[in-house]
C-alpha cells in the first residue's frame, strides 16, 4: 500500500510540473505576442493618431492646425473604447480630422508595452499640466501647442456628427482670433496671406472672401505704385522733350528783339519760330490723346470702313511733305477690303506710321502700302526704302519716348507709341520688321471680332 501511495504522489507531482511548465510556456508566448503587438511609432500626419507629442506640436505649428489630445486608457477604459467605436473609428471623424486636427494619444494602459517607456513620464507630466483626473478626457490646444481652447468628455449618445460639432464649437473662437491676427499682419504690410485652417462652414466662406479681397487690394496697391512710377517717368520725359524747343524759342525771341536785324533774317527766324511752335503743338496734342486712351475716356467707334478711304484720310496731311521730299507713294488696295473700327482714330495711327517712314526715307525714295484680306484678319503693310531699323531698336520701337539710333531731328518718340495704343484698343496688332531688300516694314492686322 505504501508503494502504491508513493507512486500516486509521484504521478501527482509530475502532472503538477507539466501543468506548471505548460502555463509558464503559455505566459511566455503571451508576453512575446504582446511585445510583438506593441505599436510602431510613426511620423505624425494630420488626421492620424500619434504618440509623438513633440513632433505633433511642430506639425501643428507648420500647418497652423489645432492639436487634439486624447487622454485615454486604451486597454481597460470602457468609455474610451466606446468613443473609439462610436466616433474615432468612423469615416466622418477621419475625414474631419484629416482636414482640421493634429491627433495625439496620451495613453495610460494596463499593458505597459502599449506605450514606449520614454513616453511614460511625459504622459504623466501632460496629465498634471492639463489637470486630467479621469478618462477619457479630450483637450484641444491652439496651433502653438500652449493655449487651451477647451476640453471634452465621453458620452453614451455621442455620434461623429455631435462630437464634431462640439469640437468645432471650441475651435471657432481660436479660428476667429487667428483670422484677426493674420488680417492685422496684412494691414501692417505682410506680403503673403497664409490662412489655411478652414475647410467647411461659414468661417471657410469668410476666409475665402477675405483672401480674395486681400489679393485684390494687393493688386490694386501694386498697380497704383506702378502708375505712380510711370507718371513720374512720363513727366520727366515730357519735360525733357519740351526743354529743347523751349530753349530754341527763347533764343529766337531774343534774336527777333534785336533792332538791327535785317528783313531776311527776321523772316527766317519767324519761320523757325513757327516750326517750333507747330512741333510743340503736335507733341502736346499727341500726349493729350495718349492720356485719354490711358484714362479710358477715348471713345472708339465700330463702323465698317473701306480701307482705301481710311488710307486716303491718313495720307492727306502728308501729301505736300512727301512731294517736297520727292518720295513716291504706291498704294495697292482693292476697294472691297474693309475693316471695323474708328475712321478718325485709325487714320491717326496710320498717319503716324507713314510719317515715321517718310522721315526715315531718303529723297527720291519710295513708300509702299499693300492691303490683303482673309477669313481671320485684314492686313495693311507699310514699307519704306530707307535704312531700316537697328536690330537693338526693334524690341523698343513702340515704347513711349524711345529714341533709337536712327533718330531724326524733331522726333519725340511718341508717334508710334500712340499708333500702337490706338490699334490695340481696336483689336488690332502692329509689328515692325526689316525688309530683306532694305527698309522697314510695319504690318498692321485688324482681327475680326467674330470668326
Amino acid at each position: 500500500m505504501k508503494k502504491i501511495k508513493h507512486m500516486k504522489n509521484l504521478t501527482t507531482l509530475a502532472v503538477a510540473v507539466i501543468v506548471t511548465a505548460s502555463c509558464f510556456g503559455e505566459t511566455t508566448n503571451s508576453l512575446d505576442k504582446t511585445k510583438a503587438a506593441a505599436p510602431q511609432i510613426k511620423k505624425p500626419v494630420v488626421g492620424e493618431w500619434t504618440q509623438e507629442y513633440e513632433a505633433a506640436k511642430e506639425l501643428a505649428k507648420e500647418k497652423n492646425l489645432p492639436m487634439f489630445l486624447n487622454f485615454t486608457g486604451s486597454d481597460w477604459c470602457g468609455w474610451c473604447m466606446l468613443m473609439d467605436r462610436q466616433v474615432f473609428s468612423t469615416q466622418d471623424w477621419k475625414k474631419y480630422a484629416k482636414e482640421n486636427l493634429v491627433l495625439v494619444t496620451i495613453d495610460f494602459p494596463q499593458n505597459k508595452a502599449l506605450v514606449p517607456a520614454k513616453y511614460v513620464d511625459r504622459n504623466k507630466a501632460l496629465q498634471t499640466a492639463h489637470k486630467v483626473s479621469g478618462y477619457p478626457t479630450y483637450v484641444v490646444l491652439a496651433a502653438d501647442g500652449t493655449k487651451t481652447l477647451g476640453r471634452l468628455g465621453a458620452s453614451r449618445e455621442a455620434t461623429p456628427q455631435t462630437f464634431i460639432a462640439s469640437v468645432d464649437a471650441l475651435l471657432k473662437p481660436g479660428r476667429i482670433a487667428a483670422l484677426s491676427e493674420q488680417i492685422d499682419m496684412i494691414l501692417h504690410g505682410r506680403d503673403v496671406l497664409d490662412i489655411d485652417v478652414f475647410h467647411e462652414g461659414e468661417l471657410s466662406v469668410l476666409q475665402s472672401e477675405i483672401q480674395k479681397m486681400t489679393v485684390r487690394l494687393r493688386e490694386q496697391a501694386d498697380a497704383l505704385a506702378r502708375d505712380k512710377t510711370y507718371l513720374a517717368d512720363s513727366l520727366a520725359d515730357i519735360a525733357h522733350q519740351l526743354r529743347t524747343p523751349m530753349t530754341s524759342l527763347h533764343m529766337l525771341c531774343s534774336f527777333l528783339a534785336k533792332p538791327n536785324l535785317d528783313t531776311q533774317q527776321r523772316t527766317e527766324f519767324s519761320h523757325e519760330l513757327e516750326s517750333l511752335l507747330n512741333r510743340m503743338d503736335w507733341l502736346l496734342s499727341t500726349l493729350l490723346k495718349i492720356s485719354k486712351i490711358d484714362a479710358g475716356t477715348a471713345v472708339f467707334q465700330k463702323d465698317a470702313t473701306p480701307v482705301h478711304i481710311l488710307l486716303r484720310k491718313a495720307v492727306q496731311p502728308l501729301e505736300i511733305p512727301l512731294e517736297l521730299r520727292g518720295i513716291a507713294l504706291h498704294v495697292r488696295c482693292e476697294s472691297s477690303i474693309s475693316i471695323t473700327g474708328d475712321l478718325n482714330w485709325t487714320a491717326e495711327a496710320l498717319g503716324n506710321i507713314l510719317k515715321n517712314c517718310m522721315e526715315h526715307t531718303d529723297h527720291d525714295g519710295t513708300i509702299e502700302i499693300d492691303c490683303v484680306q482673309n477669313a481671320v484678319y485684314t492686313e495693311i503693310a507699310v514699307k519704306d526704302s530707307g535704312a531700316g531699323i537697328a536690330p537693338e531698336d526693334l524690341p523698343h520701337i513702340f515704347e513711349r519716348f524711345y529714341q533709337g539710333k536712327q533718330l531724326k531731328d524733331g522726333s519725340f518718340g511718341v508717334g508710334l507709341a500712340l499708333s500702337r495704343m490706338i490699334l490695340s484698343a481696336q483689336n488690332a496688332t502692329i509689328k515692325a520688321t526689316n525688309r530683306p531688300e532694305g527698309g522697314a516694314c510695319f504690318t498692321v492686322r485688324f482681327y475680326y471680332q467674330n470668326i
